[in-house]
C-alpha cells in the first residue's frame, strides 16, 4: 500500500520590459498555457496523481508571477527508477521537466532534431535547428516527442508573449536563480506549433498556391506570415534557392505575392469528422510578383 505525502515547490515567471503592468489577455494566456503543460507533465509521469497549481499574490511595483505546485503524490517505486534519482520531491520534478520542455522547444521550434544520440545514464543529446546541443533526461524527450497538448499549450503561451509589444523577454526563477530565459527574438521558435504525426495526421500538397506576404523574416530558421485563400498563415520556407535569391539582393516586401508549392499538415478533428489545416511548409518558390505589379494588373482589369 503506497504512502501519501504532500509535496510542494514554487517558481517565479518574470516578464521583461519597460512595464509595471501586463495586458490581461497576455497574462491569462500565459497562465493557462503554463498550467496546461504542468498538468500534462503530471499525467505523463503519474496518471493517478493529482496536483494543484496556485498563483501567489503579485509583488507590488514589478511584474512577476509566482506559481506554487501543491500535490498529493502516491509514492511508487516507478518514479525514482524512471528518472534514476532517489528521494525525489515530486513537485520539484514537475518543474524540472517543465524547464527541460521549454529548453527543447527553444532549440527545436516545430522542427525535428537534426541529431539525437542516446548516451549513458538515461541521457539524450539533442541537436537543434540553430546548431545548439543540449543533454536531457531520456524521459523528458519522450514526453516532448509524443504529447500534442503540451506542444499546443507551449505555442499558445509564447505566441501571446510574442504578440505583446511591451514584453521583451521572459525569465523563470527558482530559489533566486534563473532556470530558464528567452529573449523576444527567441519567442518565434517557442511559439511555433509542432504537429506530432500519427494516424490522426496527414499531409497534402497545393502545387500552385498564391501567398500574399504579410511578414518577412530573412532567416530560414523562422516562419514568414502570409494570407492564403483569405486566411492568415505562417510557414517555413525550405527552398534553399529562394534564400540564395535573397542573398543576391532581390527585393521583397509586404503585399508581394509568392507563387509556391505548399505542403499543408492536417489533423483529424473528430468533432466535425474532417481534417483541418494545422501548419504549412513552402517547398518551392516558383515566382515572385512585387506588389507594384499586382496593383497595376488590378488597375488594368478595372
Amino acid at each position: 500500500m503506497p504512502t501519501t505525502q504532500i509535496m510542494r515547490d514554487d517558481f517565479t515567471v518574470k516578464f521583461d520590459g519597460q512595464l509595471h503592468q501586463v495586458d490581461v489577455n497576455t497574462l491569462i494566456e500565459s497562465l493557462l498555457s503554463t498550467s496546461s503543460v504542468i498538468q500534462e507533465i503530471n499525467k505523463e509521469l503519474n496518471p493517478n496523481n493529482k496536483i494543484e497549481i496556485k498563483i501567489v499574490a503579485l509583488t507590488p511595483g514589478s511584474f512577476e508571477v509566482k506559481y506554487m505546485i501543491d500535490g498529493a503524490l502516491a509514492v511508487l517505486p516507478l518514479i525514482p527508477q524512471l528518472l534514476n534519482r532517489d528521494n525525489l520531491e515530486y513537485a520539484k520534478l514537475v518543474i524540472d521537466v517543465l524547464i527541460q520542455l521549454f529548453n527543447l522547444k527553444k532549440i527545436l521550434g516545430d522542427h525535428e532534431p537534426t541529431n539525437v544520440i542516446e548516451i549513458e545514464n538515461n541521457q539524450t543529446k539533442v541537436e537543434g535547428v540553430n546548431g545548439n546541443v543540449i543533454v536531457y533526461n531520456f524521459t523528458y524527450h519522450n514526453i516532448y516527442s509524443k504529447n500534442q497538448t503540451i506542444h499546443d499549450s507551449l505555442s499558445k503561451g509564447f505566441e501571446a508573449l510574442q504578440d505583446d509589444p511591451n514584453i521583451t523577454g521572459l525569465q523563470i526563477q527558482r530559489n533566486n536563480g534563473v532556470i530558464f530565459e528567452a529573449s523576444k527574438t527567441e519567442f518565434d521558435l517557442l511559439a511555433t506549433k509542432r504537429i506530432i504525426k500519427n494516424e490522426q495526421t496527414r499531409e497534402k500538397i497545393d502545387e500552385i498556391a498564391n501567398l500574399n506576404i504579410f511578414k518577412l523574416v530573412f532567416d530560414s530558421r523562422f516562419k514568414w506570415e502570409f494570407y492564403y485563400l483569405g486566411n492568415k498563415i505562417s510557414a517555413y520556407i525550405t527552398d534553399k534557392e529562394f534564400f540564395e535569391e535573397i542573398d543576391r539582393d532581390e527585393r521583397f516586401g509586404k503585399g508581394d505575392i509568392l507563387i509556391v508549392k505548399l505542403k499543408i499538415y492536417q489533423i483529424f478533428d473528430p468533432t466535425v469528422a474532417t481534417y483541418v489545416n494545422e501548419s504549412y511548409e513552402i517547398l518551392e518558390v516558383k515566382q515572385h510578383i512585387p506588389k507594384s505589379e499586382v496593383r497595376q494588373e488590378r488597375f488594368v482589369e478595372n
